[in-house]
């Protein structure tokens, strides 16, 4: 793996277990291709009493977007710019659970708009090849220092 979970908790305005992704599989100026397990823990923050909603897909798909930013602008000096999620569009779930995927999930997205103010991500969540959430998420950045990490 390229990346592991330790170093993606400082990419990220969420740490330890909201963190949902265990690592990085590969990524270059347009795309990024992350894998987890998180969708089988009994324990994941977004897991109800019934199970984990293929909506949390959305999540997925914003920390896999949040870590490839990151990377983009790491050789940059100074904090990362925040963001805010303010679009999701094109949301398609081939079915109603994330934790019944049998491996592990491949999350991957493309950039395919980056304005300096504005990032425009596709993304899709696979299990084995099989499609189980896909869309677009726009995220608006901001100056103010909406988080901080915990680490």
């Amino acid at each position: 793996m390229l990346i592991e979970r330790p170093a993606l908790d400082a990419l990220l305005p969420h740490a330890e277990e909201m963190c949902l992704l265990d690592g990085v599989v590969a990524w270059d100026i347009t795309t990024i291709h992350c894998v987890t397990r998180s969708h089988c823990r009994l324990d994941n923050p977004l897991r109800s009493c019934e199970g984990l909603s293929a909506l949390c897909g959305v999540e997925y798909g914003a920390q896999a977007m949040a870590i490839h930013s990151a990377l983009l602008n790491s050789d940059n000096a100074g904090p990362a710019r925040n963001g805010l999620l303010v679009s999701v569009r094109n949301l398609v779930l081939q079915g109603q659970w994330l934790h019944n995927a049998t491996g592990p999930l491949d999350v991957m997205g493309v950039l395919e708009v980056e304005d300096g103010r504005c990032l425009v991500h596709r993304f899709w969540i696979e299990d084995d090849g099989r499609p189980l959430v896909a869309g677009r998420l726009m995220v608006l950045r901001t100056r103010e220092r909406l988080w901080e990490n915990e680490h």
